[in-house]
């Protein structure tokens, strides 16, 4: 009986990478990449949303709980990248939507 590691070598030793090879992008489901790929672009162009929800400033919110809620106005209007953080305010954001504070 050998070892794991005696049985890795063994492995390893008896076989090689097969090399590279371009191939169309629906044709690889299940594939490997061989090597890095970079975008030329960052994508999305711009910070954005991971979810749905709110976006609000952290301070409007201190010593708020269940017992002492604290109320906020919705921004509502103008163009996504015209809105502006005030105090007591919060803007409605939407998944992939420009994110600028």
């Amino acid at each position: 009986m050998i070892t794991v590691k005696e049985a890795l070598n063994h492995i390893l030793g008896s076989i090689s990478p097969l090399g590279l090879e371009k191939a169309d992008i629906l044709s690889v489901l299940g594939r490997v990449i061989g090597e890095d790929i970079h975008a030329p672009r960052d994508i999305p162009p711009r910070d954005n949303s991971a979810m749905d929800g709110y976006a609000l400033k952290s301070e409007d919110t201190a010593g708020a709980g269940a017992e002492s809620p604290v109320i906020l106005n919705v921004r509502r209007g103008g163009k996504d990248h015209d809105r502006r953080f005030c105090a007591g305010g919060s803007r409605r954001r939407h998944y992939g939507g420009r994110n600028k504070v």
